[in-house]
């Protein structure tokens, strides 16, 4: 069987990562990958793939939908004879299931990760009017679901309905190791935390979706109470001078950092003692899971996706949006007791191991393979 994913861009984000851990962990030997970017690629992550026997192909979109890169897409798909073509995210989805469909592709799964109001309205518009080609519609979570269609669903094989939910995974126990190998001390010696002091984690990019001002005004509650806290705000974005202003405002200068983009996680889960996503919109949550993986006690919003992830006081605390009192109170309990963290780090643990582990996001979705390609013959 031949797959083609379709991406817009083959970069070091998280949806490159889950589709090359999706190829490593295939048990059927007999299936051949291929993956398509529209505008340009990561050279390191094409080499990633390249290694695990996948092809690369790039269109060479200068721009969106570049009549070239369109010309290129046919010209590709004309020339193939792939039995699934599997589209991530809106723009590829929509001259996926077109093009896909004029070069004889009739196998065509898309895969939704966020929620509609997430796009804009034009983007929104054209994927809604060509989701009609698609054999099936996937999403990342049962929220995102629900938000496309009001309602939700596992993926079991043999079920008539359009749209299903395969919850996005991770390679737990690799991610585990990596972050048990890694080097907190450089973290900290890096950003000049100390020895003695509590590490709160905080990874994603600073738009507003993801509410890290809220984090903020809670850390100004939290260290009125335990000063010796410090708060790693990882990612990059738009409003990352937004919240530069906002931690000089609060005189939090000592107790909160603003790292930027970095490539590398790991040390940061090592250096970290609890985990906290302040989002108001998501929609799955990866990094929740990658902090349950690396053993972490884990605060989140109390949000459609994760509250899918965190049991409340079992794996995790959640908390209500936009909520800076309800994040500080959290926050400080576990600050207060070392027991508490290790508990919550262990169910988290088990949770993903057993929920959200890449073997069985691999296997439903190499079922859905099948599952389709045996119904088109």
């Amino acid at each position: 069987m031949k797959v083609c994913y379709l991406k817009n861009w083959l970069g070091t984000g998280g949806s490159s990562q889950l589709y090359l851990d999706l190829i490593k962990h295939t048990s059927d030997e007999a299936i051949e990958y291929t993956i398509c970017h529209l505008e340009g690629c990561d050279e390191d992550t094409a080499e990633k793939f390249r290694a695990e026997g996948t092809r690369v192909v790039g269109f060479d979109f200068q721009s969106k939908f570049d009549p070239m890169g369109i010309w290129r897409m046919l010209r590709f798909f004309s020339n193939e004879d792939f039995d699934v073509l599997h589209t991530h995210l809106p723009y590829a989805q929509t001259l996926g299931r077109i093009i896909g469909r004029m070069t004889g592709h009739q196998n065509i799964i898309s895969k939704q990760s966020s929620f509609p109001s997430n796009y804009h309205p034009i983007t929104r518009s054209l994927e809604y009017i060509t989701r009609p080609l698609d054999s099936k519609t996937v999403a990342a979570s049962k929220g995102v679901q629900k938000a496309f269609t009001g309602d939700a669903n596992f993926y079991q094989k043999g079920e008539q309905s359009r749209w299903c939910t395969i919850p996005n995974g991770l390679d737990v126990e690799d991610f585990n190791s990596k972050v048990q190998n890694a080097n907190p001390s450089r973290i900290r010696q890096k950003w000049d935390i100390g020895d003695e002091e509590m590490v709160v984690l905080n990874i994603g990019r600073y738009i507003p979706a993801k509410s890290q001002k809220d984090l903020i005004y809670a850390m100004d509650l939290v260290t009125e109470k335990v000063p010796n806290t410090h708060l790693l705000l990882v990612g990059y974005g738009e409003l990352e001078s937004e919240l530069r202003a906002q931690i000089r405002k609060l005189g939090l200068n000592d107790n909160i950092t603003i790292t930027g983009y970095t490539s590398s996680v790991e040390d940061y889960y090592a250096a970290a003692d609890l985990f906290v996503l302040s989002s108001v919109l998501e929609g799955f949550g990866i990094v929740v899971i990658e902090a349950m993986a690396s053993e972490l006690p884990v605060i989140g919003t109390n949000i459609p996706a994760i509250e899918e992830i965190i049991d409340q006081n079992e794996s995790g605390l959640l908390v209500s949006p936009e909520s800076p009192s309800e994040l500080s109170k959290a926050i400080l309990k576990l600050l207060s007791s070392q027991r508490l963290r290790d508990e919550l780090g262990v169910s988290g643990y088990e949770r993903v191991q057993s929920k959200y582990n890449i073997e069985s996001m691999s296997d439903n979705y190499i079922k859905l393979y099948s599952e389709i390609y045996d119904a088109s013959y």
